[in-house]
């Protein structure tokens, strides 16, 4: 796939459509848990096995390379990921693996959807596919840029769901001065480390586990740092209610494939945009020594995410009265959340009713609450960087006036974890 193939978020185009359609005629939020979490369990644990079964007999050459419908996931999009199949690790290519969106200059006349980052780029695997037990290997150099991570989907939780890829609980990060260099290389985000080095490759594991058969990694809880270069995630995914719902949601089914996030910030002007560095590898390895990935093909994810639309002109006028001076600044606790409460306040339906309405549907919907076991009562959520607090609010002002923004540089730290300053 080109570097310069841009990704956006359309399953939020599409959870933003239905919200704006939906909340006019309420839906009702999904009971919690909406069914039997041991059952789940079960199932997810089924599915391991068949995959797993299937890889073994591909390895030996007895099962064809492209996956049968029984080895895969109900409920992913099989109009974005198509001939899902196995490649063994010496014939993987890096661009079989990543879709990228760089660092680009912005076009006010045509925007791209979700929000267009003019220094940062992303790198996403959209299939992240494979049996628990199997580790993913994750293997690069670091980049040249002021901060970056790796963020891979959660472990499997038959109480937490991620719906679509878009909504529901955030992945596992490992941040940039975590991640443990290769023998012989060193680490440039360190304090006092050199930033030019040019002996700078890494590796990081994660290891694909259901969520209770092991206790949450530190690097699940606040403040989402751990030593070494182990971490737990899913390649299999629970997509709750809604994936059976075709009113309210897709009604595709409740399983879906994980993926990887990385992500390159301020990145150094003359490594634009790719942070001066090659697209990382990855691979998994089974226990008993079988190196694969799973490919597929993405047309149907990158035509989606080329399409532009032109800029709005929504009109030379002040804010709108639910977005006056009195609402401040909203703190992002889920893309899903803070869609279905935007819209709330459109409508001023902002009684203790209204609120109450709108935190049981991110629980049915997503198994997230401010009274759920972390992490889903935390910050991170589906496709945001975790170590990033983002703060919104909606500004439109009429020609003449002066819009002012002030405040204080918050406080970053840059520390590994056991230094005075973490």
């Amino acid at each position: 796939m080109q570097p310069n193939k841009l990704f956006c978020f359309l399953g939020l185009m599409q959870g933003i459509v239905w919200l704006g359609i939906g909340f006019a005629c309420l839906p009702k939020p999904p009971a919690y848990p909406f069914q039997v979490p041991e059952l789940l369990r079960q199932e997810a644990q089924a599915l391991s096995d068949r995959l797993e079964a299937y890889i073994r007999l591909w390895y030996q050459g007895q099962a064809a390379a492209l996956l049968p419908p029984e080895v895969l996931p109900e409920g992913y999009n099989q109009a974005q990921y198509q001939k899902l199949r196995l490649v063994r690790y010496e014939d993987l290519r890096p661009e079989q693996i990543w879709v990228t969106r760089p660092a680009h200059t912005l076009d006010f006349t045509r925007l791209y959807g979700s929000f267009p980052d003019p220094h940062c780029t992303y790198l996403l695997a959209p299939v992240l596919y494979a049996p628990f037990g199997a580790q993913l290997h994750i293997e690069g150099e670091f980049p040249y840029c002021r901060f970056f991570d790796i963020q891979v989907a959660p472990p499997f939780s038959a109480e937490a769901y991620r719906y679509d890829k878009w909504s529901g609980n955030g992945e596992v990060a490992i941040v940039d001065a975590d991640i443990v260099p290769k023998p012989g290389h060193q680490n440039p985000f360190l304090p006092g480390a050199n930033r030019l080095i040019t002996q700078r490759s890494y590796s990081v594991v994660y290891e694909m586990a259901r969520h209770n058969s092991l206790k949450p990694d530190s690097s699940q809880l606040f403040p989402y740092r751990a030593a070494g270069h182990l971490r737990y995630g899913s390649g299999i995914q629970l997509q709750g209610p809604w994936g059976l719902d075709k009113k309210s949601g897709h009604g595709r089914g409740i399983w879906d494939f994980g993926d990887v996030w990385i992500r390159y910030f301020g990145i150094d002007h003359h490594k634009m945009p790719h942070a001066g560095v090659a697209l990382p590898t990855m691979y998994f390895k089974l226990p008993t020594g079988e190196k694969f990935f799973i490919v597929a093909d993405f047309e149907g994810l990158v035509r989606d995410s080329e399409t532009t639309q032109p800029n709005r002109n929504i009109g030379n006028r002040d804010p709108s009265p639910y977005h006056g001076p009195q609402k401040g600044w909203d703190k992002q606790f889920g893309i899903f959340l803070q869609i279905s409460s935007g819209l709330s306040i459109a409508l001023y339906k902002e009684k203790p009713a209204d609120k109450a309405y709108v935190r049981a549907l991110d629980l049915g919907v997503n198994g997230r609450g401010e009274n759920q076991p972390p992490p889903s009562c935390y910050e991170p959520h589906a496709t945001a960087c975790n170590y990033t607090g983002y703060l919104t609010t909606g500004m439109s002002i009429q020609k003449g006036k002066v819009f002012i923004l002030a405040g204080k540089t918050p406080h970053i730290s840059g520390y590994p974890p056991g230094s005075p300053n973490f």
